[in-house]
């Protein structure tokens, strides 16, 4: 009975999660800059009760946090 490979495998699933996290950190970062506003109508149906779109047809920054959230948290999970 090995008791030395418990610690290693601790350290190996905790090396997946920073990894994990240090993706879904850059996905929510670049989904800021670089997304399109036609992502935010899809939100707009999705959640129509909120204001999502100003009137220049711009999305709100609330919007943009939610979005990307939403995107970061599934790299996350998968």
């Amino acid at each position: 009975m090995d008791y030395n490979s418990a610690p290693q495998e601790n350290k190996k699933e905790q090396f997946l999660y920073k990894m994990k996290l240090k993706s879904a950190i850059y996905v929510f970062i670049l989904f800021l800059l670089l997304s399109d506003n036609k992502t935010y109508m899809i939100l707009n149906l999705i959640l129509p009760s909120f204001d999502i779109i100003n009137d220049k047809n711009e999305p709100t920054i609330l919007a943009k946090c939610v979005i990307a959230f939403l995107f970061s948290l599934i790299i996350f999970i998968f």
